[in-house]
C-alpha cells in the first residue's frame, strides 16, 4: 500500500463518530496509520507541526497541546481526513497565529487553517486544496471511487469493503465535522463541494472540474489564491499572503516552475459562495 494511496483515499474512508480521544488513547473504532508526523514546541514557544497528519500528529497534539499556545508553524502535505477532523477538534476555539512553512495542503488546509486567528503565508509557501470527503454517492461516483482505490493498490474486495465502511460511518462523521466547520465559520466552498464556489469573473460554477478525485482530471489540485481565502474563511485574518496572483510571485520564475511541475490549477477569481449548507 503506497503513501499516496493512504493520503488520497483517506479523503473518502471516514470511520467512526467521535473525534476526541480520552487519556491519550485512540478511539476504539479508529485505524492507526503509519503516516510520519510530529509536533513540538520550539525555543520561542511556537508549536511546530511537521509531516503528514495521521495517528502520530494527532496523539502528539492530544498529549502536548498547551492552551497558552500563541503561534503554530505548520509544514504538511496533507494526510488522513479522519485524523484531520480529530486535530480540528483539538484546535477549535483556540486563538493562535498560524505560519505556513512551505506548505499546508489537503487535510492540513481543510482542518487546521480555519481555526487560525491570523494567517501568514510567506513568499516560499503555498496552500493546495483537492477536494473533501463526500457523504453520498451516485452509482457512477461509487464506481469511480472503487476504481481509484484499486488503481492505487487495493484488491477489488478491499476496495468494496473500504467503500462500505465509508458509507456506514460517513453520515455520522459529517454531523461531527459539520459542527466544527460551522463553529469556525468556514464556508462549504472550502471543502470544494459541488456548487459551493464560483469563478467571480465569469460568474460560473467552476468546481465540477475539481470535485473530489482531482487526479482523474488534468490537474492535481488548486493553488489557493487570496480571494478564495477571504471568502471561504471570513473569520481568519490574513496578515501575510504571497499567492499566485501576487505581483512578486508572478515574476518569480522558480516559483512558477514549481507550480507547473506540481501540475496545480490557478483560479485567481475563485471564491466561496455565501452559504452554510452542503
Amino acid at each position: 500500500m503506497t503513501l499516496k494511496y493512504i493520503i488520497m483515499t483517506s479523503l473518502f474512508i471516514l470511520m467512526g463518530h467521535n473525534a476526541q480521544a480520552q487519556n491519550n488513547k485512540l478511539p476504539t473504532w479508529s485505524n492507526p496509520d503509519n503516516l510520519d508526523g510530529t509536533c513540538y514546541y520550539d525555543d520561542d514557544g511556537a508549536l511546530v507541526i511537521k509531516g503528514n497528519i495521521g495517528t502520530k500528529i494527532y496523539l502528539c497534539l492530544d498529549k502536548n497541546y498547551r492552551d497558552d499556545t500563541e503561534t503554530i508553524i505548520v509544514n504538511s502535505s496533507g494526510g488522513s481526513a479522519v485524523y484531520g477532523i480529530f486535530v480540528s477538534h483539538i484546535l477549535q476555539d483556540k486563538s493562535f497565529k498560524l505560519i505556513i512553512d512551505k506548505r499546508c495542503n489537503s487535510a492540513c488546509a481543510l482542518h487546521i487553517i480555519p481555526h487560525a486567528k491570523e494567517l501568514y503565508v510567506p513568499k516560499d509557501a503555498g496552500i493546495v486544496l483537492h477536494g473533501a470527503p463526500i457523504y453520498s454517492h451516485t452509482a457512477e461516483e461509487k464506481k469511480r471511487t472503487i476504481e481509484n482505490m484499486i488503481r492505487n493498490g487495493d484488491s477489488p474486495y478491499e476496495a468494496e469493503k473500504s467503500f462500505q465502511r465509508q458509507e456506514k460511518y460517513g453520515q455520522e462523521d459529517q454531523i461531527f465535522a459539520e459542527k466544527i466547520r460551522k463553529k469556525a465559520g468556514t464556508k462549504t466552498g472550502w471543502l470544494m463541494q459541488k456548487g459551493q464556489w464560483i469563478d467571480q469573473k465569469a460568474d460560473n460554477i467552476v468546481n465540477d472540474k475539481f470535485y473530489v478525485w482531482l487526479e482523474q482530471n488534468d490537474v492535481n489540485g488548486l493553488l489557493v489564491d487570496r480571494l478564495m481565502l477571504e471568502t471561504c474563511l471570513p473569520n481568519v485574518t490574513i496578515k501575510e499572503f504571497y499567492g499566485p496572483s501576487h505581483p512578486e510571485i508572478k515574476k518569480d520564475t522558480k516559483f512558477q516552475d514549481r507550480i507547473k511541475k506540481a501540475n496545480l490549477a490557478i483560479r485567481p477569481y475563485a471564491r466561496c459562495l455565501d452559504t452554510d449548507s452542503l
